[in-house]
């Protein structure tokens, strides 16, 4: 179950490393973290039927890379640390940091605009929230 409101949706799919959504500088920022989820069902409290939530199930987590007025480009990002030289020659030279982007669970009939729905995929319109 996820509590943070809902800032936007999923708008676009350009690619399968990819999202657009549909919060741009007012919510977000480059390098902010962000969850595309598919709203799940309400639940209530058994024994006194208060509503507690919504059941919303993680489809991915995503970095901010690009952030507009009305928009922003989200992708998988990994980072990962390698060494260059041994260490005698120079602790400055040691590592570099690289990050990668990664493909995402996107619906592929979706990346050219599609609208055929899988649920089990990121699709337009699909919900985003601030991670």
């Amino acid at each position: 179950m996820y509590i943070n409101p809902k800032i936007g949706e999923v708008i676009h799919i350009p690619s399968e490393s990819a999202v657009v959504i549909s919060a741009g500088n007012a919510q977000l920022q480059k390098g902010d973290e962000v969850c595309i989820v598919q709203e799940g069902p309400d639940m209530t409290n058994p024994k006194t039927g208060a509503k507690i939530g919504r059941y919303d199930i993680l489809k991915a987590r995503l970095s901010v890379t690009e952030c507009f007025d009305a928009y922003s480009v989200c992708q998988k990002l990994t980072t990962s640390t390698k060494k260059l030289f041994p260490p005698t020659i120079s602790p400055l030279l040691e590592e570099r940091e690289y990050v990668t982007i990664n493909k995402i669970p996107v619906d592929p009939n979706q990346i050219s605009g599609s609208n055929i729905e899988i649920n089990t995929l990121i699709q337009i319109g699909d919900t985003v929230i601030k991670g």
